[in-house]
């Protein structure tokens, strides 16, 4: 894809807010984003009575989706406390990656959090994911200390 195209792509991108309308293309795509999985037992986390609840007590959490043409393409889920975000997940659909969608779902997460006082943000990514942490980094995202995620009864 040329440059030219991409820039005209990335300029018809709308970030939204997450609505119940949107609770099967985000379930969906974060079941088949395996970047997303905890593990092959544990895949996506967030199922859609879950999503439903947190979409209507959202609080100052910001959930959000891209589209282009009407049609969503990817989402970032950001859960807050007090001062300090969370960056939960962030997916773009495999078709519309490298076009600038999770830049854009970052940016806009971010720009909406400092508006309501937000001055930290982290998350956590795999260590495998190396695609996922160059992203970051490039985001300005740094490194922190090596954590373990540990898990009973799922």
């Amino acid at each position: 894809m040329t440059n030219k195209l991409k820039k005209a792509i990335v300029n018809k991108i709308i970030i939204r807010d997450m609505e119940n309308a949107d609770i099967n293309f985000v379930v969906n795509l974060g079941n088949k984003t395996k970047e997303l999985w905890v593990s092959n037992e544990l895949r996506f986390l967030i199922d859609r009575n879950t999503l439903k609840r947190w979409i209507k007590y959202k609080e100052d959490d910001e959930l959000l989706v891209a589209e282009i043409a009407n049609k969503p393409v990817g989402f970032s889920l950001t859960r807050v406390d007090y001062k300090t975000a969370e960056i939960v997940f962030i997916a773009v659909d495999k078709k519309f990656r490298k076009m600038g969608i999770g830049t854009r779902l970052l940016q806009e997460t971010i720009r909406r959090l400092r508006k309501k006082g937000v001055i930290k943000f982290y998350l956590y990514v795999q260590s495998y994911n190396k695609r996922a942490i160059n992203f970051y980094r490039k985001m300005k995202f740094k490194k922190g200390p090596l954590c373990y995620f540990m898990y009973k009864g799922w």
